[in-house]
């Protein structure tokens, strides 16, 4: 037995062996892919970073020859094509910042900030050159500045071909030949720039530098770098091809652009000009530049095949890696069969004897008829189902004590929960997950903190938690938060728990949620204030209206008292002219020291609008009365409008810092209803409107008449009714305002007031964009049985 187990196991760690060589390959073929598909991704950088670098080549060249026309006062159309090109080149800019952020992350950000400079330089030089009064160019800022853009562009495609492609490959070489090229259309953009702008002023105004030294510079780099590719591409396996397309790419360079260039520095001289026109010259060069960024682009197409080729081979490797593994884990199921038939069946037979004794069948013996490792390892089992079957007869008592009381625990509404004594939780009921929200997953660990509220003090939980360390129980309301933030009270009561020694070990919470029961007592409370406080209007009211009454009367006749005793005055003002004159100038310095003619200007405005103030104070006593007094229950005609304008005016003071009120009255026929109650109905809808407006806002009232119905709505521009709660705003209690500012019992009440009338309520909102509620009243209540009879 012992020699099959230790072959078993030789075969296994062989298996095991196998298995990680083929994920070793696997892996390696997988990096292969990944690195290959990275250097695809640094080609395409490159690719843009070469168009890039042309592009400003050509604007460089293009800017130049445009300054220089514009410099002698020569009329040029250059200036489309050079917008053409800038446009070229903020679009490859952007391209290549795009490819850099998704394939070379860590590059851009070491680079970003010089490539945002460098655009910010060339759009400061781009608006300098199109500025319409500019009368001379600075040639040399563009000659430095689109050149350091240009290094600045190929070192960013070197550095990252250095670090993603193998040196010494295929494509390896035709990067750099690229590369050569590329740098010989910066030299030749170069050579441009400087050629032209010395011809066109040289035969404008006779007299221009020629710097021979630079131009000659220019080009021995340009034919240093295109022999540099020439030999590379004397080591690549298409060599003729390759040889072929770069004559191909230079020879207008050859045959114009070089030829131009030496004949130039030949006739140069200040006071004759030269044979070759600027303009066949710039034409000829840019030529050259795109002929060699044509040649260019064909040796990316053949980079990027290479790198295709290469990653189709990394993906077969990876794939034959695949089928390894796959090989290697089929060979281990094979051995695991064997083993499974050899050691794990008998095994098998001892895990159901196990599973029979942990299911609490001990009544079956366990035998083992052999004198191995397995049979002995049975008759150890067989010893200890002796052993658990005594033991669970002394515990069966015990557990159905146990299971009893977590069922009262799991079935009863109140919420237990038992934490350690640092006060983690460690078992929440049912009734808990219920009212707070949160699952026993969630809150396993936690500290009862988890629905902690900012009603309490901090000085209220330590004093709590101090007495329970020291074995005092506690009994009180705690303000909790549920799960979705709104409060709700809890009558609780905690216990610690000990153990033989006296110590703590747990904490047991028992609470029962009581903000229903709280808010009907608020509610019981306000609705006696509000009964209160409508006898205590209605009662200050009739009291006020008897001495406002007797103050508007002596208003309306002290307001024919000053009219008579002015028309008096004026009549002896008219006579002062008789006077002796020192008296006449008594009068004057008296009539100056009171402001005369100010107190009889002001004197009839000041009783008028006193008794448009006693008014008001009337008015809105009779609004009060009119309110307060329609309590009896009894049905009969009323006018909705007077209704609506007396609530208005009672919910003046809720409305007039924040609303703006529209009314859009329509004719409405006398409604049959009971008019306190519809009263209350508008009063709660218009205050609800003004609590939802945020800020300032609006506030339209409209009345409609259709058929035998009237409607009237109330529309606000508040915050609105969020989705999930338009379901249960009519709910009792149910409120979607922070704690002391609503009860929840206002729209059931309308709701139940409505009804009553037999009409309905319509709801209507949009989060952000406000809400309307539509109640629509029959225009005669309906004849019931008992009133027929």
């Amino acid at each position: 037995m012992k020699i099959r187990i230790l072959l078993a196991l030789l075969i296994g760690a062989l298996g095991l062996l196998s298995l990680g060589f083929a994920v070793k390959q696997l892996l390696a073929a997988k990096s292969t892919a990944e690195s290959t598909q990275q250097a695809r991704d640094a080609n395409e950088v490159a690719v843009l970073a070469k168009d890039l670098a042309i592009s400003l080549a050509l604007e460089r060249g293009l800017s130049v020859f445009f300054a220089a026309h514009r410099q002698v006062g020569l009329a040029t159309d250059e200036q489309g094509n050079l917008l053409r090109i800038q446009a070229r080149s903020d679009a490859l800019a952007d391209d290549l910042a795009a490819q850099l952020r998704q394939s070379h992350p860590f590059l851009w950000l070491e680079l970003e900030e010089r490539f945002i400079r460098h655009r910010q330089q060339m759009a400061q030089l781009r608006e300098s050159l199109t500025e319409p009064n500019a009368q001379q160019i600075n040639t040399a800022r563009w000659y430095a500045r689109t050149s350091a853009y240009i290094d600045f562009v190929q070192g960013l495609r070197n550095d990252v071909f250095m670090d993603t492609i193998n040196p010494g490959g295929e494509a390896w070489r035709l990067i750099l030949v690229r590369n050569h090229i590329v740098s010989a259309t910066e030299y030749i953009g170069r050579q441009r720039a400087r050629l032209t702008e010395h011809l066109v002023l040289q035969s404008s105004t006779g007299q221009h530098e020629l710097l021979s030294a630079s131009l000659y510079g220019y080009h021995g780099a340009v034919e240093q770098q295109l022999a540099a590719a020439r030999r590379l591409i004397s080591m690549h396996q298409d060599a003729d091809e390759l040889e072929q397309g770069l004559q191909r790419g230079r020879q207008t360079y050859d045959q114009e652009v070089a030829t131009a260039l030496f004949k130039v520095i030949r006739e140069h001289s200040p006071t004759t000009r030269h044979s070759i026109v600027p303009g066949d010259y710039f034409t000829s060069a840019t030529e050259s530049i795109l002929a060699l960024k044509a040649y260019a682009d064909e040796l990316g197409g053949r980079i990027d095949h290479l790198l295709h080729l290469r990653y189709q081979e990394a993906r077969r490797h990876e794939q034959w890696g695949w089928l390894a593994v796959l090989g290697t884990v089929l060979g281990l199921s094979l051995v695991v069969l064997l083993l499974h038939f050899r050691i794990f069946r008998p095994l098998g037979a001892l895990g159901r004897a196990a599973r029979q004794i942990q299911a609490g069948d001990l009544d079956q013996p366990i035998l083992s008829p052999g004198r191995d490792e397995l049979s002995d390892l049975a008759g150890r089992f067989e010893a200890m189902r002796r052993t658990l079957a005594r033991d669970i007869r002394q515990r069966e008592a015990l557990l159905l004590q146990t299971q009893l009381f977590q069922r009262v625990v799991e079935q009863t509404t109140d919420l237990v929960v038992i934490t350690d004594r640092e006060g983690r939780i460690e078992y929440v009921n049912p009734a808990f997950e219920g009212v707070t929200g949160l699952t026993e997953q969630e809150v396993l660990g936690q500290t009862m903190a988890v629905l902690k509220s900012e009603e309490h003090e901090q000085d209220f939980y330590d004093r709590l938690w101090a007495g329970l360390t020291r074995g005092h129980p506690f009994n009180g309301t705690i303000i909790n938060r549920n799960r979705e933030g709104r409060l709700f009270y809890e009558d609780k009561t905690i216990v610690p728990l000990l153990d033989g020694e006296g110590r703590i070990t747990h904490f047991v919470s028992t609470g029962r949620d009581v903000t229903e029961r709280r808010n009907m007592e608020r509610q019981l409370v306000r609705t006696e204030k509000l009964a209160s406080l409508g006898q205590l209007a209605a009662g200050v009211a009739h009291e006020i209206n008897s001495p406002v009454a007797y103050v508007y009367s002596n208003l309306g006749t002290l307001g024919r008292y000053v009219g008579s005793v002015t028309r008096l005055l004026d009549l002896y003002q008219a006579g002062e002219s008789y006077l002796p004159p020192e008296r006449q100038e008594q009068l004057q310095a008296f009539k100056e020291a009171i402001q005369y003619e100010l107190i009889r200007e002001d004197l009839p405005d000041l009783v008028h609008e006193s008794r448009e103030g006693a008014q008001r104070v009337t008015a809105i006593v009779r609004d009060l009365r009119h309110y307060s007094r329609d309590d009896s229950g009894e049905f009969r005609l009323v006018s909705l409008r007077s209704g609506l304008d007396s609530t208005l005016n009672i919910a003046r003071n809720e409305l007039k810092y924040h609303a703006s009120i529209v009314r859009d009255y329509q004719a409405l026929p006398e409604v049959e209803c009971i008019p306190g109650q519809i009263n209350q109905v508008f009063l709660n809808l218009l205050t609800n409107a003004a609590q939802a407006l945020e800020g300032e806002g609006t506030i339209t009232v409209a009345t409609r008449s259709e058929g035998e119905s009237v409607v009237v709505s109330i529309s606000d521009t508040g915050r609105g009714i969020p989705p999930d709660a338009m379901g249960r705003i009519f709910e009792p209690f149910f409120t979607t305002k922070e704690v002391g500012r609503g009860t929840g019992l206002g729209l059931p009440l309308v709701q139940a007031i409505v009804e009553r009338h037999h009409g309905d309520v319509e709801v209507e909102s949009t989060p952000g964009e406000g809400s309307c509620f539509r109640v629509r009243l029959p225009v005669r209540q309906p004849v019931t049985q008992g009133q027929e009879e």
